[in-house]
This record gives structure tokens, sequence and C-alpha cells, in this order.
């Protein structure tokens, strides 16, 4: 798996994570199963530090670019 396929999977667990935060603050969304899911979470893990730093990874490359 290259760099770019991770890059994907991040950015949809973090779309995932949004989408979950959104329905978690409107009631009218809210379910049994989110909340079991809710209350599963402990953060946001592994896969958001990784996203941070191939960002930071990102806007350092393009720097050296001269963007």
């Amino acid at each position: 798996m290259g760099s770019g396929d991770r890059s994907v999977e991040l950015l949809r667990y973090h779309l995932t994570m949004l989408d979950t935060a959104l329905k978690l603050a409107f009631p009218r969304y809210r379910s049994d199963r989110l909340e079991r899911h809710r209350l599963s979470l402990t953060g946001l893990g592994p896969p958001a530090r990784e996203l941070r730093e191939l960002e930071e990874g990102l806007r350092a490359r393009i720097a050296r670019l001269g963007g």
C-alpha cells in the first residue's frame, strides 16, 4: 500500500469521525447504535496523529517548493 492509499484511508476515517460528531450534535439523528459508538470513543486515536504527521510533511514539502 502506497502513502497515497494510506492518505485516502486516513481522510475517510476523518470524514467518518466528522459525520459521527455532527450526528451526535443534533439529537434528531441519534440512535441506540450511535450512542453505543459514542460511548466506545476514547479520542481520535492513532489515525488522527498519523494524518497530522502527513499534513506536516506535506506542508514542509510545499514550503520547500516555494509555495
